[in-house]
């Protein structure tokens, strides 16, 4: 259980200080990542990193205490569409469903797309994912992320939101 507003995070730090280890290359020792932010950038890394092997558990902290309809729309270009079903498979058939498909550049389509709907697409998959009692991810609304203390001795790092010390 996470305590009110303080996440201590078991992380494997000093493998990743000496060494570059790519995500899809599963690490011995299963390690927690931390996302700030929950807007398509932040949501689609949660769900990215939810299907890296080594990942034991990703916290998703939004400033929000909902995900609200606001935003421009916005323009999923080919190659933006490609990247997001790698992070997760079947998202863009979503978009498409909601969003008007643009044939401007033959062959390959963009999905011109309200900002929030593409938000909500990618907020529901992370909302599933946090619904699962097993699962990896834990999303944490309402929160204000202010600042990190990385202790090296022994591993851990502790998060800190407003009204902390």
């Amino acid at each position: 259980m996470i305590a009110n507003a303080v996440i201590f995070v078991i992380l494997t730090v000093k493998a990743f200080a000496k060494e570059t280890i790519a995500l899809t290359t599963p690490n011995p020792v299963p390690w927690t990542a931390i996302v700030t932010g929950g807007g398509p950038a932040g949501l689609a890394l949660t769900l990215g990193l939810a299907r890296c092997e080594g990942c034991a558990r990703v916290h998703l902290i939004e400033r929000q205490p909902t995900f609200d309809a606001r935003g421009a729309n916005f323009m999923l270009a080919y190659n933006g569409q490609r990247a997001l079903e790698e992070l997760s498979p079947g998202t863009c058939d979503e978009m498409r469903a909601t969003g008007i498909v643009s044939d401007m550049v033959p062959d390959y389509p963009a999905v011109l797309i309200p900002w929030f709907l593409m938000r909500d697409v990618l907020a529901d998959r992370v909302k599933r994912l946090a619904a699962d009692e097993h699962g990896k991810v834990q999303l944490h609304m309402g929160k204000t992320f202010t600042r990190i203390v990385d202790n090296e001795d022994d591993g851990t790092v502790r998060v800190y939101f407003d009204g902390q010390g």
